[in-house]
């Protein structure tokens, strides 16, 4: 699953996903992206701070061996 989030798709997210979609099946291998699913983020701006916070944390626990 592919996951957007933030102001444009929040948006235009309604007319840009199945573009996304079109464009990723003319791009890639049919195998590669079977049932895969391209959605809009249910936490809409937050998305953005939410997933800096986990890539920080992630990193953090790296480093101190978590």
């Amino acid at each position: 699953m592919v996951v957007f989030g933030g102001g444009v798709i929040e948006a235009v997210g309604y007319y840009l996903l199945p573009k996304i979609m079109e464009e990723v099946k003319l791009r890639s291998l049919e195998s590669s992206i079977k049932g895969m699913k391209i959605v809009e983020s249910d936490l809409k701006d937050d998305s953005i701070i939410l997933g800096a916070a986990m890539m920080a944390f992630s990193s953090l626990r790296k480093k101190i061996g978590m």
